[in-house]
């Protein structure tokens, strides 16, 4: 499946539904809210899309814990969460994606290397919070990392 179809499945959805979204985007630097807008009519759905890519703006935008930050260089499934959570509540959306992770060419920790990348999914309800490992340069970490959070964020929809 095309990217642009996977769009267009994604929005037929949010506007049918009158569903919005907003996204936090670390290792991504705002692909997501880029392929989200770029749709004519993304008003409609897209609320509001940030990129805290330092530590430091995780803390002071959404509030996740220094600590947590230092302990984990920005990137665990618990700051993917609260990511997620806090972008949705500070949009007044329906639905906060997020995504941290170490696309590379550096970083990384023994137990994160280079390529992981957390994707977290919010709603009032419930949040999922996603691990995966992508090989390949800096780009192809985040294509992959973009492309898998539209994949899971259908059918999240699909459930919602």
């Amino acid at each position: 499946m095309s990217l642009k179809a996977l769009l267009n499945q994604i929005v037929k959805i949010l506007k049918k539904n009158q569903i919005r979204i907003s996204t936090a985007e670390s290792c991504t630097g705002g692909l997501i809210a880029y392929w989200l807008t770029k749709i004519p009519g993304s008003s409609s759905y897209f609320s509001l899309g940030i990129i805290p890519y330092q530590e430091e703006e995780k803390h002071r935008l959404l509030k996740i814990d220094p600590r947590l930050l230092k302990q984990y260089q920005g990137v665990s499934p618990s700051i993917a969460s609260q990511m997620a959570e806090r972008v949705r509540k500070i949009a007044g959306a329906d639905i906060g994606i997020s995504t941290t992770g170490f696309a590379g060419p550096s970083g990384g920790t023994k137990i994160a290397p280079r390529g992981t990348v957390y994707i977290g999914i919010a709603s009032a309800k419930k949040t999922y919070v996603y691990k995966f490992y992508f090989g390949g340069k800096r780009e192809e970490v985040r294509r992959k990392t973009l492309v898998k959070t539209l994949l899971l964020l259908r059918d999240f929809l699909n459930n919602f």
